[in-house]
Protein backbone atom coordinates (compact mmCIF):
# COMPACT_ATOMS: atom_id res chain seq x y z
CA UNK A 1 0.00 0.00 0.00
CA UNK A 2 2.62 2.34 0.20
CA UNK A 3 3.92 2.31 -3.46
CA UNK A 4 -0.21 3.27 -3.83
CA UNK A 5 0.14 6.58 -1.45
CA UNK A 6 3.46 7.26 -3.30
CA UNK A 7 1.97 6.74 -6.53
CA UNK A 8 -1.31 9.30 -6.06
CA UNK A 9 0.53 12.25 -6.09
CA UNK A 10 1.46 11.82 -9.74
CA UNK A 11 -1.54 10.24 -10.09
CA UNK A 12 -3.29 13.40 -8.86
CA UNK A 13 -1.26 15.29 -10.67
CA UNK A 14 -2.28 13.73 -14.18
CA UNK A 15 -5.77 14.07 -13.87
CA UNK A 16 -5.81 17.56 -12.48
CA UNK A 17 -3.22 18.02 -15.95
CA UNK A 18 -6.30 17.24 -18.29
CA UNK A 19 -7.71 20.14 -17.71
CA UNK A 20 -11.04 19.86 -16.16
CA UNK A 21 -12.73 17.94 -12.96
CA UNK A 22 -15.49 16.19 -15.28
CA UNK A 23 -14.93 13.63 -17.96
CA UNK A 24 -11.53 12.71 -16.81
CA UNK A 25 -9.48 9.70 -17.96
CA UNK A 26 -8.46 7.64 -14.99
CA UNK A 27 -7.45 3.56 -16.43
CA UNK A 28 -9.47 3.96 -19.16
CA UNK A 29 -12.18 4.84 -17.22
CA UNK A 30 -14.61 8.47 -17.29
CA UNK A 31 -14.34 10.02 -13.68
CA UNK A 32 -15.35 12.87 -11.99
CA UNK A 33 -13.74 15.16 -8.88
CA UNK A 34 -16.19 17.12 -7.33
CA UNK A 35 -15.76 20.07 -5.20
CA UNK A 36 -17.98 22.15 -2.73
CA UNK A 37 -17.57 24.05 0.93
CA UNK A 38 -19.07 23.85 4.03
CA UNK A 39 -19.14 26.91 6.59
CA UNK A 40 -19.38 25.71 10.27
CA UNK A 41 -19.96 28.31 12.37
CA UNK A 42 -17.10 30.70 11.00
CA UNK A 43 -15.09 27.99 9.52
CA UNK A 44 -14.56 27.15 6.11
CA UNK A 45 -14.50 23.33 4.74
CA UNK A 46 -13.74 21.96 1.57
CA UNK A 47 -15.21 18.82 0.48
CA UNK A 48 -14.13 16.10 -2.18
CA UNK A 49 -15.52 13.54 -4.25
CA UNK A 50 -13.80 11.61 -6.68
CA UNK A 51 -16.52 9.12 -8.36
CA UNK A 52 -16.24 6.92 -12.12
CA UNK A 53 -20.31 5.75 -11.98
CA UNK A 54 -19.84 3.53 -15.69
CA UNK A 55 -17.03 1.34 -13.33
CA UNK A 56 -17.30 1.08 -9.69
CA UNK A 57 -19.60 2.59 -7.29
CA UNK A 58 -16.62 3.42 -4.89
CA UNK A 59 -16.40 7.51 -3.94
CA UNK A 60 -13.28 8.88 -2.92
CA UNK A 61 -14.02 11.53 -0.20
CA UNK A 62 -12.25 14.07 1.40
CA UNK A 63 -12.82 17.25 4.18
CA UNK A 64 -10.42 19.58 4.41
CA UNK A 65 -9.20 23.74 5.17
CA UNK A 66 -7.79 23.81 1.96
CA UNK A 67 -8.37 22.69 -2.12
CA UNK A 68 -5.71 20.00 -0.91
CA UNK A 69 -9.45 17.68 -0.60
CA UNK A 70 -9.49 16.71 -4.14
CA UNK A 71 -5.82 15.19 -3.88
CA UNK A 72 -7.16 13.78 -0.86
CA UNK A 73 -10.45 12.46 -2.35
CA UNK A 74 -7.97 10.91 -5.53
CA UNK A 75 -6.43 9.15 -2.75
CA UNK A 76 -8.95 7.55 -0.97
CA UNK A 77 -10.51 6.76 -4.47
CA UNK A 78 -7.30 5.02 -5.32
CA UNK A 79 -6.52 3.31 -2.20
CA UNK A 80 -10.06 1.99 -1.63
CA UNK A 81 -10.12 0.51 -5.15
CA UNK A 82 -6.90 -1.38 -4.70
CA UNK A 83 -8.17 -2.74 -1.11
CA UNK A 84 -11.55 -3.83 -3.06
CA UNK A 85 -9.42 -5.31 -5.86
CA UNK A 86 -10.69 -3.49 -8.37
CA UNK A 87 -6.92 -2.88 -10.04
CA UNK A 88 -3.40 -3.36 -8.56
CA UNK A 89 -0.59 -1.11 -7.82
CA UNK A 90 1.20 -2.62 -11.09
CA UNK A 91 -1.88 -1.46 -13.02
CA UNK A 92 -1.47 2.04 -11.07
CA UNK A 93 2.48 2.39 -11.96
CA UNK A 94 1.95 1.30 -15.67
CA UNK A 95 -0.72 3.71 -16.17
CA UNK A 96 0.99 6.41 -14.42
CA UNK A 97 4.41 5.41 -16.38
CA UNK A 98 2.15 5.84 -19.30
CA UNK A 99 0.73 8.84 -18.67
CA UNK A 100 3.67 10.73 -17.55
CA UNK A 101 6.20 9.50 -20.94
CA UNK A 102 3.27 9.74 -23.64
Amino acid sequence: MAAVTKEVVGIASVLFGQGSLSGLDFLDHECELSKDFVLDGLNLYFTAEMTCSGWTEIVGEALGPDLGVLAMAIKDFVIKAVVQGLITEVELQAWLEIELVG
